[in-house]
């Protein structure tokens, strides 16, 4: 996967083949930051993210989603945010960006 290759060059990457599967890994693993897609193949990325949200021990988890799609801002999304939305791209420049962004702490 190009993505988990070029990731994996800054970050400890870990993978899950479908949103129940990363909702379930996240949950087990309780990682810094949680990058998805805006859609998979059972929960899409915006589920993933309210599925994090509803439990207390992984609520505060940053979610960027990865999209495809013009998504302007995360008003369609209602109460639920992600901590960024990020296009598709072969240029991982501004994922990177988002990611350690959304590692710094906030106070």
């Amino acid at each position: 996967m190009v993505l988990e290759a070029g990731l994996s060059e800054h970050f400890e990457v870990d993978t899950a083949p479908d949103g129940w599967k990363g909702l379930q890994r996240a949950r087990e693993w309780r990682p810094d930051v949680v990058v998805t897609d805006s859609l998979m193949p059972g929960l899409d990325g915006f589920g993933l993210l309210k599925g994090l949200r509803e439990y207390q021990e992984t609520a505060a988890i940053p979610v960027i989603v990865l999209t495809s799609e013009h998504m302007p801002g995360t008003a369609a999304q209602g109460a639920v945010r992600p901590a960024a939305i990020v296009a598709k791209s072969m240029d991982l420049s501004p994922l990177i960006q988002a990611i350690r962004a959304a590692l710094v702490p906030r106070s």
